[in-house]
Parts: structure tokens; sequence; C-alpha cells
């Protein structure tokens, strides 16, 4: 899927004061732990045939398998396991600007429809919090439909691509 907006959620330690033992006074900040900002929050450009929404519709319906139905009102939520999976976002940037680069550089690039891929951010653990409103307007033609999808995950970590490096 394509998003028009994507963050990567600020990450941050969290720290406690540790006091100095031969400098009286002196207070230095210690990192005790770290904190990951949530949710992650992209716009989603949607296709004509709405795929993206059913598909986020059915993830986010796996969380809760019974909700939807007509007789039953009790919620029983799903085990966490069973409806998380991890979430690549990929910042692409298009190859355009390829004169800049040597023959070995580009055979090292992801490539994807002329695009590279400079920063991977994988979110682990990672399931839809919240799809935002999908506004449906007959007066704007030939415009795309986006919507914001909300995901919690529990941590993240970063893979770029470094032209200088080998592997």
């Amino acid at each position: 899927m394509f998003c028009k907006t994507a963050s990567i959620p600020s990450i941050s330690h969290e720290t406690i004061g540790a006091n100095g033992q031969e400098r009286m006074g002196v207070v230095r900040q210690q990192p005790v732990g770290i904190v990951y900002s949530k949710p992650l929050t992209v716009t989603i450009i949607e296709r004509s045939d709405f795929l993206v929404y059913n598909n986020m519709k059915q993830w986010f319906d796996k969380t809760c398998p019974d909700a939807n139905t007509y007789f039953d009102f009790s919620h029983r939520m799903a085990y966490y396991d069973s409806y998380t999976c991890d979430i690549k976002l990929k910042k692409l940037e298009s190859l355009l600007d390829i004169d800049r680069l040597s023959n070995n550089d580009i055979k090292k690039l992801s490539t994807r429809d002329g695009y590279e891929s400079p920063l991977n951010v994988i979110f682990k653990n990672a399931y839809p919090t919240n799809i935002g409103d999908i506004t449906f307007d007959n007066e704007a033609s030939d415009q795309l439909v986006t919507y914001d999808v909300s995901f919690s995950y529990t941590t993240y970590n970063t893979q770029s691509f470094d032209l200088d490096n080998d592997d």
C-alpha cells in the first residue's frame, strides 16, 4: 500500500537521577529504559477497489472475532499473538537522479519500479488500533481517497541503505 504521510514515532530514554559520590551536588541522568511513542499513524492512499481498506478492516476485526455478529453482544478479545505481525515501512526515493550513482551502487539498491529505499523501519508486533473516517464527496472529482490508520506496536528498529557499505 502507498501512504500519503507516515511519521516514525519518537523514541526516548526514561531516566533517573544518579547522585555523584565524589562531587556532591552533581546529579546525572541515567537511562533506565527506552520509551517508544505510540501510535504509528499513516495516511493511506486508497485504491479504487478499496482493497487496502478491506484488508485493514479484516485485520482490525481479528482483535475481536465475534464483534460484528448480529445476535452476540459480548466481546471477547482474541489472543495477542493471533493478530499481531511486523510492519515494514519503506521510505521510497525516486531513482531519476541515477547519474550520481556508480554501476556498483546501482546493483546494491533494492529497487522496485524506479525507486530506492534509503530507510526501512520494522515495527514489531503491530496491529491496527484505529481506522479513521473515509469521506466521500461527489464534488471532489479526480481526488485521492485517503484515511488514517493507527497501529500499536512493541518496538521498532531501522535499517538504512549505505552506499559505502559493501554488504
